[in-house]
């Protein structure tokens, strides 16, 4: 029997012929531009980290992450199953647990974007979500961080 692996392990080692993993569908000018987009992505999320992830941990991460915190209320029948559905549909939409960029069902343009309409018209965190939870509201110091970072940041992906 080791004779047979040492007949073919030289055939083994050869057999792969050098080939490169290269995904030969993928232009050089493909590969250029998603290295540049992963560099831009890298800054932008940099910024996200150090000025916007702090906000969205106490006004968005209850629905829009994977760190949901449970309240007394949430094993109430009725409302445990509207709190679910409200998260599982929230995440879908955006999801902030991998920071940026998200996870969602648009493009991270698109993401920004959404971010800072849903801010300015103040249309999240939800009213009947704010009644509960003083903390998730949000104030303009807030929304102007907002601004500044989602600006950059679609100035940066142009």
């Amino acid at each position: 029997m080791k004779l047979v692996y040492t007949l073919l392990l030289p055939i083994i080692m050869l057999a792969h012929g050098g080939e490169k993993h290269e995904n030969k569908n993928e232009s050089p000018k493909k590969i250029e531009i998603k290295k540049k987009n992963d560099n831009i992505y890298s800054y932008i999320n940099k910024e996200y980290i150090k000025n916007i992830k702090p906000i969205f941990e106490v006004k968005c991460f209850n629905c829009h992450s994977d760190k949901t915190k449970q309240y007394w209320y949430s094993n109430l029948p009725i409302v445990s199953s509207v709190i679910k559905k409200d998260i599982q549909e929230a995440k879908k939409h955006l999801n902030f647990s991998k920071d940026f960029p998200f996870k969602s069902h648009e493009t991270p343009r698109k993401d920004l974007i959404s971010i800072l309409e849903v801010f300015e018209k103040r249309t999240m965190p939800p009213f009947r979500y704010r009644i509960m939870h003083s903390e998730s509201e949000i104030i303009e110091n807030d929304i102007e961080k907002i601004k500044i970072w989602v600006e950059k940041s679609l100035n940066l992906l142009k």
